[in-house]
Order: structure tokens, then C-alpha cells, then sequence
């Protein structure tokens, strides 16, 4: 977990310091989404399969998850602000390493969304629904 939230704080800081490259800025944060989701419900989003050292639940303590709730939050405004821009960096398909059905697969996400508004809405968006009111919790004595 501390390597997670590490590379997400370094990826959130680097944002603003280079030209929008939308393309792959969405696909890191959308694996990072993935990641921190997974985690938080101890079980693999996309199998369903139990994740190691999460057999009584979630391996995500309290702590963490106040971290991770600020790294989204912060990551969205700083996605917003670097979307608002306007200047995209023109990103070369064929320098990249993975397949070209996955980057198929993930310019078809793009694309179905038909702007980057919408994807800039997703980002963490599977983050924040596992998270959801965990953070509430239960009361912790003082009177309302």
C-alpha cells in the first residue's frame, strides 16, 4: 500500500508539470482507480477473486484510506485544471508497449465517450465508490 499511494502522489505532481496527454494520463489513473479499488474491497474488481492478505476483509486500514480519499480528490482538481488547458500533447500510438489490442480497447473507451469531459468525471470514480461513506464510520462518542 505504501508504494501505491507513493506512485499516485507522484503521478498526481507530474500532472501539471508537462504538456495533457489525455490518452495516457486517463489509462494510468484508470489502472491506478483499478488498483486502489481492488484493495479497498480485497477482492479483484474484474474477477472477483479474494486479493492476498485480505482473507478477513479489506487490507486497507482506516489511515490509508483518509490518504487515498485525498489523493483523489486532489488528483481530480488537478485533472480538471490540466484538461481545462486546452493544449493536448499529440501522443504517438506506435511508441508505446502494449498490445495494440489494448490500446484499441482503450481508444475505444475514449472514443465511446466522444470527449474528455466525461473521462475526466471517471477519474477514480471505482476509488470513490468503494470508498464510499467507509470513512463515515460509526460515531466516536462526542454528542451531537
Amino acid at each position: 500500500m505504501p508504494y501505491l499511494l507513493s506512485l499516485a502522489l507522484l503521478v498526481v505532481s507530474y500532472i501539471p508539470s508537462f504538456p495533457a496527454a489525455p490518452r495516457t494520463m486517463f489509462r494510468v489513473l484508470g489502472k491506478l482507480d483499478y488498483a486502489f479499488a481492488s484493495l479497498i474491497q480485497g477482492r479483484d474488481l474484474d474477477s472477483g477473486e479474494l486479493l492476498p492478505g485480505c482473507e478477513r476483509g479489506s487490507g486497507v486500514s482506516g489511515t490509508a484510506k483518509v490518504r487515498i480519499k485525498s489523493i483523489v480528490e486532489r488528483t481530480r482538481v488537478v485533472v480538471v485544471e490540466a484538461m481545462s488547458t486546452g493544449d493536448f500533447e499529440q501522443e504517438d500510438p506506435e511508441e508505446d508497449e502494449e498490445s495494440e489490442a489494448e490500446m484499441d480497447q482503450d481508444m475505444e473507451d475514449v472514443d465511446a465517450a466522444a470527449d474528455f469531459e466525461i473521462e475526466t468525471a471517471r477519474v477514480y470514480d471505482r476509488t470513490l465508490v468503494e470508498l464510499g461513506d467507509t470513512l463515515g464510520g460509526p460515531s466516536i462518542g462526542i454528542p451531537d
